[in-house]
């Protein structure tokens, strides 16, 4: 092997950025394996922190001295406090954040506070000698020691991309899958799930009609998510979002179409997490239901880009299209990127420890979506928890566990690994 780290994170997305920035406070050496350091901390789906229980989970991350927390501070565009009319134990904080600028906060912070060995490429296989964890072989060949490995995957792991009756490998859009390392957990004797998730279309904001959707501009009395942030954004500065709705065009649209799905028209085969269900899914569960919600969020600062939330869908892009022109405001939209459904590979969680350790591998440790969990808030939480426990694992020390008690977080972790993810 050409190099030896005491730690390994394969994946480089919240989660694995978490897991990287909280092993090397520990004083060991951490590699992170990512495609591309570029790509470090991307937000893939919507340019937003926190929400309904979101936020407490961003809470405990930044107590715990995460990234997350203080990246979104960094970025954010618009801040909002949801349920602001009930009382404080339901209340919760929403930033809308610069997708661009979220990413090189992230990759600020890791450059500026850690140490962490960024290697460009993908895990394709775990490396295991007398039933323990010794290494893990990059795609090029590369071979690379480490004393404890955190899989950090999130859609990458054997993924698949789907628009229509249109399907190739990938993770996220333009971004390759990690094919190996699926038959590598395989070989292992673990339990492997498939999941889905999607993403809505993006759209050109200078071509939505702001004269048919209505404006929600930020607030002013809110509270960062990290005690580091010192200034506050004044409702001025702050970027509006819009919001919009469904039609009864709208939903025939997509009932007319619905076996153009992939997700309806079979090449899905995997479940989806319950908390971001597809447009598909809400009009042909929800038939009384008249309208759906489109919150019609900025991407960032320098961008023209919208994101529309509330219609992901693995549809045509011409019926993704049709669709869109349907919505009001959005009449004469032009579409920037068509949206997607991505199929992957989920490890049963069941088969890990609170600690997030698998049960029958000491020292490997799974975090993010690999455990069947969607969002970056969960992704982070789970992150800091597995790096935090591959590092004690290391020096031998006793590992921490999260009670459901003490915080959401352990909530999570304690549904995950006792009742499974399906």
């Amino acid at each position: 092997m050409r190099d030896f780290y005491d730690i390994v994170v394969v994946g480089g997305g919240h989660s694995g950025v978490e897991a990287a920035f909280s092993a090397h406070k520990f004083g060991l050496s951490v590699a992170l394996v990512s495609k591309s350091k570029k790509s470090l901390g991307r937000m893939s789906c919507n340019p937003s922190i926190g929400g309904l229980a979101k936020s407490r989970v961003v809470r405990e991350v930044d107590a715990l001295g995460g990234v997350l927390p203080r990246a979104a501070d960094m970025s954010a565009t618009q801040y909002r406090v949801l349920n602001r009319r009930k009382g404080p134990a339901v209340q919760s904080t929403r930033a809308q954040c610069d997708r661009k600028k979220y990413e090189l906060s992230v990759q600020k912070i890791l450059d500026e506070n850690s140490n962490v060995a960024i290697i460009e490429g993908s895990a394709s296989e775990l490396i295991i000698e007398d039933g323990k964890i010794v290494g893990v072989v990059l795609s090029s060949g590369e071979r690379i020691g480490a004393e404890a490995v955190v899989l950090a995957t999130g859609t990458f792991l054997g993924g698949k991309i789907f628009i229509g009756d249109v399907e190739y490998p990938g993770g996220r859009i333009d971004e390759n899958a990690e094919t190996g390392l699926s038959e590598s957990l395989k070989k292992m004797g673990l339990k492997i799930l498939r999941f889905k998730t999607g993403t809505p279309p993006r759209i050109d904001g200078r071509t939505i009609n702001y004269d048919n959707v209505r404006i929600q501009p930020g607030e002013e009395d809110y509270v960062p998510f990290s005690f580091d942030t010192m200034r506050k954004i004044p409702v001025d500065e702050q970027v509006p979002c819009y919001i919009t709705y469904t039609t009864e065009r709208t939903h025939r649209i997509i009932e007319k179409n619905l076996l153009k799905s992939a997700l309806y028209g079979g090449k899905i085969v995997g479940i989806g997490p319950r908390y971001c269900p597809s447009i598909e899914v809400k009009v042909e569960k929800f038939p009384h239901h008249p309208r759906h919600i489109v919150f019609l969020e900025p991407e960032g600062i320098d961008t023209d880009e919208f994101y529309p939330n509330g219609v992901s869908n693995s549809l045509p892009e011409e019926v993704q299209l049709e669709m869109l022109r349907s919505i009001p405001g959005l009449e004469d939209v032009e579409m920037t990127k068509p949206g997607y459904a991505v199929e992957y590979d989920v490890v049963e969680p069941t088969q890990v420890l609170p600690t997030l350790e698998l049960r029958d591998y000491k020292k490997i440790f799974l975090a993010g979506q690999i455990l069947g969990t969607s969002g970056y808030e969960e992704a982070a939480g789970l992150g800091l928890l597995a790096g935090t426990n591959a590092a004690l694992s290391v020096l031998g020390k006793d590992m921490i566990t999260l009670p459901r008690y003490a915080s959401y977080t352990g909530v999570m972790v304690d549904d995950l690994v006792f009742r499974g993810a399906d």
